[in-house]
């Protein structure tokens, strides 16, 4: 196994530490980000990190638009409700309320919460026991834009 060049720990282990502390928690992974991008020369290191912090990110981002989805819903709702509430309930405002009963029962945006979730759960293992083969890990997007990402550096850094 290959190691990182000054802090004396193997490749594979360091891929894997960057997925995982990127879904354990994003500060984490970002000083890890850091640490790597600083300290190591291994290219696949600096992909597997890089995509570490960009995967953690979108799922942050994703799963804090849902969240405020899901608090604008009900906002809404309420909203008409109240709309049609004068000092007596009318059967407008009823259905408004009904629906918003029925929105929380069923709550859609926290069970796509949950799910998403999961999938984050099931492909951070995935990429966690591929970086510790000591490949880099195939996402679909965001492999695209890390590699381009780095031949463009690279290519600027040999020109020089």
């Amino acid at each position: 196994m290959q190691k990182c060049s000054k802090l004396g720990i193997s490749v594979a282990l360091l891929s894997m530490l960057c997925y995982f502390a990127g879904y354990y928690n994003f500060t984490a992974c970002a000083i890890l980000f850091a640490v790597v991008l600083i300290y190591s020369q291994n290219k696949d290191l600096r992909v597997n990190a890089t995509q570490a912090i960009v995967f953690s990110a979108l799922f942050t981002v994703v799963t804090g638009i849902l969240s405020q989805f899901s608090d604008v819903i009900y906002d809404i709702i309420y909203y008409f409700a109240g709309m049609f509430n004068t000092f007596k309930a009318t059967p407008v405002s009823d259905f408004f309320y009904g629906v918003a009963n029925w929105v929380s029962t069923f709550d859609l945006v926290r069970f796509c919460n949950n799910v998403l979730h999961l999938l984050y759960f099931i492909f951070t293992v995935i990429f966690v026991f591929g970086s510790l083969k000591g490949k880099v890990c195939k996402v679909p997007f965001i492999t695209k834009l890390v590699e381009k990402h780095f031949d463009e550096s690279e290519s600027e850094s040999s020109a020089e």
